[in-house]
C-alpha cells in the first residue's frame, strides 16, 4: 500500500484486499488510496518475481479474486462504490478504480464470522496434523 488509508471504510476494503488469494501467492497488485477510494494496479516488481506478466492467465485470475473480494466486503458492509474497470491500455496496467459514495461518519463492521473474512490464502501455513479419519474415509 502507498499510504495509510484516509478513511475507515477505505482501510477495512484494503485489509479484505490483503485476504485476497492469489495464484501462487504471487499478489501481483499494488494497492493505491487515492482521493475517497482505492485503485488495484499491475505490481511488475511483485509479478515479475514469479514470472507472471499484466495479462498473464495467473495474473487475471488474481486480479479477479482481488476485486471479488474488495466488491463483497463493500456489499457486506453495506458501502456504495463507484467502479470502473481499465480498458487495458494504461501504463502500469490498473484493473480497478473503486470510489466510496456517500458515507456516515465511521464505517459498519462486517461480521468476523462472514466467510469473505476467512478467505482461503496460502500466506499461511499448512496444519501439521494429518486430517481425521472419517474425513479421509469421506474423501476417498
Amino acid at each position: 500500500m502507498d499510504a495509510l488509508a484516509p478513511n475507515p471504510c477505505i482501510a477495512r476494503l484494503l485489509e479484505a484486499a490483503r485476504l485476497a488469494p492469489s495464484a501462487d501467492n504471487s499478489q501481483p497488485w499494488r494497492l493505491r488510496v487515492r482521493d475517497g477510494g482505492l485503485r488495484v494496479e499491475y505490481d511488475d516488481a511483485r509479478a515479475g518475481a514469479q514470472g507472471f506478466g499484466p495479462r498473464d492467465p495467473a495474473t487475471l485470475l488474481a486480479m479477479g479474486a482481488l476485486i471479488e473480494t474488495v466488491l463483497a466486503a463493500a456489499d457486506e458492509m453495506d458501502l456504495a462504490l463507484t467502479v470502473a474497470t481499465s480498458p487495458g491500455d494504461g501504463q502500469p496496467p490498473w484493473y480497478l478504480d473503486a470510489r466510496l459514495g456517500e458515507a456516515a461518519p465511521g464505517c459498519p463492521e462486517a461480521p468476523r464470522d462472514h466467510p469473505l473474512w476467512r478467505r482461503h490464502t496460502n500466506r499461511f501455513g499448512y496444519h501439521a496434523t494429518a486430517l481425521p479419519g472419517a474425513l479421509t474415509a469421506a474423501l476417498a
